[in-house]
């Protein structure tokens, strides 16, 4: 049996607010969540005009995600004041928002069950006293993680991201939690709660109030006064969600749902597609692809890419998170979707998305290096865009110097250097190497490389690396003059087609010698 001091335990829902009252807050709730849905909705038919994704993810591997990336924050653990600011404003909205579903709930069940507004069916006893407790807590993570971006913003450091809505959108959350509060203290005070010390903060504005002169009858009309601005508060966040930095919380979502791409991988290019559209890279935004899209509005410029990129920090003309922004920017500038029953772009006077909004020499500033995948708490991959533009001007040909060269020499001879194959094997002058066209039996084997088969600084190290196999009496064998170039190289500068043929060349051989992986 439940002891006698927690039995009593409980407080009326929507206690001091008239039907009246009732009937106008399901109404604003109703309009709220209809702004919500149609900014959700206008920003769904932005993200489809980009080409439709050809792999699909498994349920289950969507809520593993969902649960890994959004609710544990994984990808936020681990990076300093600001990513424990962050898990503390996630979780105290999130703890807040469903305790606010449970009390909709009991309220709901109320009503079906025939109870009274002083008998709920589980909103009381243990329960009840628990629930307030973490409420509590809830709001002061939530506070807490409100003070930390509020300082963040005022110092306003050059790599993050800085836009009025921010402040907007942290005072909102602010003034939420503390009129939690304040609602708190003057119920405690109208309604003489039992046991309120459960109301750990929402308690010590009751004595407050109280120590003021406030009595349970005077704080009726400041109890219904601060009820009705809190509910407007929260109502107004709720429909402000698509149309501020707080779309990063949907669109997050969405994307990390679909998980986190490897390191290095770069999303290849179909040759059936090209054939269909005479289109390679990206240099329009509706040629992106929709996840792509859904990125662009996920990224809310906390500049954690611009921090780790090597480029940057060099003094190169690339900032990542600036990538993805004027990005975003120009595909805001040039879709328009006035209705949910028609869409239509703005195709006049649209300024170039390559050359244009993203320079070329920004684009080839790029080294791959995909630190700016790694860190980025909600996986967008402004390497991804930046390669897709590349590919653009790689396939218009306007890939210059140096960098042309080598594609060219390594679509005629197999090898950025422009050698002949046949002195591939010149490397391994004066040793023993086994081929695999003498050694089919081979356990092992050892795929050399353009750089050490043709670079005399490096050809030491492939000669090193036969020497300590022997030694250890590794059973293998080199492909010889059989081997051809990885194309990684052409591959990353965004010829995608040439590294596909190079490629398929490699499978082939290692096909015909029958090398398993």
């Amino acid at each position: 049996m439940e002891e006698p001091f927690l039995a009593v335990l409980t407080r009326e829902i929507f206690g001091n607010v008239s039907d009246a009252a009732r009937l106008w807050f399901y109404g604003l709730s109703l309009l709220s969540t209809g702004v919500l849905g149609w900014g959700i909705a206008r920003r769904v038919r932005r993200w489809r005009i980009g080409k439709p994704d050809t792999e699909r993810l498994s349920l289950r591997a969507g809520l593993i995600n969902l649960w890994q990336f959004v609710f544990l924050q994984r990808r936020v653990r681990g990076h300093g004041a600001a990513g424990a600011a962050h898990i503390l404003l996630f979780g105290g909205f999130v703890v807040l928002s469903i305790g606010t579903g449970l009390i909709g709930v009991e309220h709901v069940l109320e009503k079906l069950l025939g109870h009274a507004p002083t008998d709920p069916v589980f909103h009381k006893g243990l329960y009840f006293a628990v629930y307030e407790f973490v409420m509590d807590l809830a709001g002061l993570a939530l506070l807490a993680g409100c003070g930390f971006f509020v300082y963040r913003r005022w110092k306003r450091p050059p790599e993050v991201g800085h836009e009025w809505q921010d402040w907007l959108v942290l005072a909102l959350f602010a003034i939420i939690g503390v009129t939690g509060y304040v609602l708190e203290g003057f119920r405690i005070v109208r309604e003489q709660t039992p046991m309120p010390e459960v109301s750990f903060v929402g308690v010590l504005f009751a004595r407050g109030f109280e120590s003021l002169g406030m009595t349970a009858a005077s704080a009726s009309n400041w109890h219904i006064a601060t009820w009705w601005f809190h509910a407007v508060l929260a109502l107004t966040v709720i429909a402000l969600f698509p149309y501020t930095r707080l779309l990063h919380g949907i669109a997050g979502t969405v994307r990390l749902a679909a998980g986190i791409e490897r390191l290095g991988r770069l999303s290849p290019v179909s040759i059936e597609q090209v054939e269909e559209t005479g289109e390679i890279g990206v240099a329009r935004v509706e040629q992106f692809k929709r996840w792509q899209l859904i990125e662009l509005d996920a990224c809310v410029s906390c500049g954690r890419c611009e921090q780790e990129c090597p480029a940057f920090e060099a003094g190169k003309p690339l900032s990542p998170r600036s990538v993805v922004q004027d990005v975003r920017q120009h595909f805001e500038a040039v879709t328009m979707v006035p209705s949910l029953g028609a869409g239509q772009r703005n195709d006049s006077a649209r300024p170039a998305l390559v050359g244009g909004i993203i320079l070329d020499e920004t684009l080839w500033s790029c080294t791959t290096c995909s630190a700016c995948v790694d860190v980025c708490p909600l996986g967008i991959s402004p390497l991804g865009f930046i390669m897709d533009m590349r590919r653009s001007l790689v396939a218009d040909g306007q890939l210059r110097g140096s960098p042309a060269q080598a594609l060219e020499k390594t679509g005629r001879t197999g090898n950025p250097w422009g050698m002949s194959a046949q002195d591939r094997m010149a490397w391994a002058a004066g040793l023993r190497v086994p081929n695999v066209q003498d050694h089919p039996d081979c356990e092992v084997i050892y795929w050399v490389g353009c750089a050490a088969a043709y670079d005399h600084r490096l050809q030491r190290v492939a000669r090193s690396v036969v020497k300590l196999m022997q030694a250890a009496n590794v059973n293998f064998a080199v492909l010889g003059n059989a081997e051809g170039c990885t194309g990684e190289a052409a591959r990353r500068m965004g010829d995608e087609l040439l590294f596909q043929q190079l490629a398929g060349k490699n499978i082939e051989t290692f096909e015909r010698f029958g090398v398993r992986h």
